[in-house]
């Protein structure tokens, strides 16, 4: 498994082609976590059934951070507007979340 995994997690039947690792394979050896989960799959969103007929009717908000690394202003933080008629979006940085 370790090998399945620096090698990128490759299927064991393509594995088994290096000898040096064919030679230390175990069939009990086999369920790689990282693997399972890369295989689910979430549903998609639904179809938005809301329909505006004016910019600014409906407005979408979200506010991120803090992150690890400030940028050249200090702020930790971003906030992200976007306009539901006209898709327009804004970015606002803060330094600090009040």
């Amino acid at each position: 498994m370790l090998w399945h995994a620096r090698l990128g997690h490759g299927s064991m039947s393509k594995l088994a082609h290096i000898p040096y690792i064919r030679k230390y394979m175990n069939e009990e050896d086999t369920t790689c976590e990282a693997c399972v989960f890369a295989k689910f799959h979430r549903q998609p969103f639904p179809i938005s059934k809301s329909v505006t007929s004016m910019a600014f009717e409906i407005i979408h908000m979200d506010l991120w951070g803090p992150y690890k690394v400030s940028d050249l202003t200090g702020a930790n933080y971003f906030l992200t507007v976007a306009d539901d008629h006209t898709r327009c979006k804004w970015v606002y940085l803060w330094q600090n979340k009040m």
